[in-house]
Order: structure tokens, then sequence, then C-alpha cells
């Protein structure tokens, strides 16, 4: 659910004008803004709510910490197209010099852009697999945690809890510190920087990075 509403921002990417720099016809537009993220998070909490009516006027329960359930909707789908939008800003600035961030605010008779710093290029496959490997250690340590929750060992569980948390955190603050030390200078450059790595990955990897680019490019031209 996070991962869907994380990608959500770029549906302007099968409508938008790639060069136009219109907020409402063009790429990186309105949706690339802390209002509709906001928007978008308050219009699923509601259907969420409803939902839970209906299921509970034919099932004849009662309702109970419905404004917990509320605030963890609304607070998963806010934070995961946030994050979408942070992480467009360090990439390059393209024909639109960033995302208007805070629309509906402007800047003389256009609206705000921020981002478009050329700190790394449209992907970073370092950034990736760094993620990849991180999502995949903390479902480990998570399905770990629950069976010790469930076998009584909770002191146990807690430590591991406590640990991933570390270790998330830790993960962005050298993906910040990478961000910082990178710099985009064109298409090529990037290009060959991103081939490079490649290079000194495994074949797997490699293989995997090729035919996954492949496919979503293939994928999204069909869409387009």
């Amino acid at each position: 659910m996070s991962g869907i509403f994380e990608i959500i921002p770029d549906a302007d990417s099968f409508f938008g004008n790639y060069i136009s720099t219109d907020v409402y016809t063009g790429h990186r537009g309105i949706t690339h803004s802390v209002l509709f993220v906001f928007a978008l998070s308050a219009v699923i909490s509601f259907l969420a709510v409803v939902l839970v009516f209906l299921k509970n006027l034919f099932h004849k329960r009662e309702i109970s910490n419905l404004h917990l359930f509320v605030l963890f909707i609304f607070s998963l789908i806010f934070s995961s197209g946030l994050s979408h939008l942070i992480a467009d800003l360090p990439q390059p600035p393209g024909v639109w010099k960033g995302i208007p961030l805070f629309y509906p605010h402007t800047s003389g008779e256009s609206f705000s852009r921020i981002g478009g710093w050329s700190k790394i290029g449209w992907y970073d496959y370092k950034i990736f697999w760094t993620l990849f490997y991180s999502v995949s250690v903390s479902l480990l340590l998570i399905t770990a945690v629950f069976i010790l929750k469930k076998i009584s060992f909770k002191k146990s569980a807690k430590l591991i809890s406590v640990l991933i948390i570390i270790f998330n955190i830790s993960l962005f603050i050298w993906i910040g510190r990478y961000i910082g030390n990178s710099e985009y200078v064109g298409a090529k450059q990037w290009d060959q920087e991103q081939s490079e790595y490649l290079k000194n990955s495994n074949r797997i990897i490699s293989w995997l990075t090729i035919k996954g680019k492949d496919c979503f490019l293939k994928i999204f031209r069909i869409i387009k």
C-alpha cells in the first residue's frame, strides 16, 4: 500500500506533456506538491472510514479505535507521497526547474518551484540496490520479531525492533551523504557512472538491472 501511494505523484508521467512547465498539463506539476499529497491522504482516509462503517454495519460490531486507524492510514499515505517529492529534489531541473512543492505559492507570474539540484541523475543503481537489500534485511528481522513474540521471547523481540529502527536511520543518513557527495553533470557522465557500478557488481545484479530497466521502459511506452 505504501509503495503504491509512493509512486502516485508520477501519474502525470502518463498524461502530462514532458516539455510543458504548466502545473496542470505538464509532468512534475500539481501532483508533485504537498497539497496534492495531503488531499490524496484525506480522501483515502475518508474512504477507509466508509469501508469500516459498511463492514461494521453488516457484521453488527462496535467500532473501536477508529481515530487511530484513520491516523495510521493518513500518516502512511502522506509520508509515502512526501518521500517521492523529497526524492525528486536532488535530481536534474529538467525543463521544469524543480517541482511545485508548495503549490499554490507563486513567484512572480508563475508557481514557485523547488529542487533541480543536479546531485543525482533520474535513476541511481547503487541507491536502488542498497534500498532493496535494506528492505530484505528489515523484513527478515521483522519476521524474527513476530516469531519471538509468539514464543514469548518479548525482550529479544524488543531488542531486534530497536535494531531495525537504528539500521534504517543509519541507511537514510548514508543515502543523504551519498547524494550530498554526488554530482550530476550530464546524461552521458551519469550513464557512465551507472555502467561502472554494474561492471563492479555480480552478473545476476547486472542482468536483473538491465532487464528490469528495459521492461519498465517498454511498459511505460505502451501506456504512454
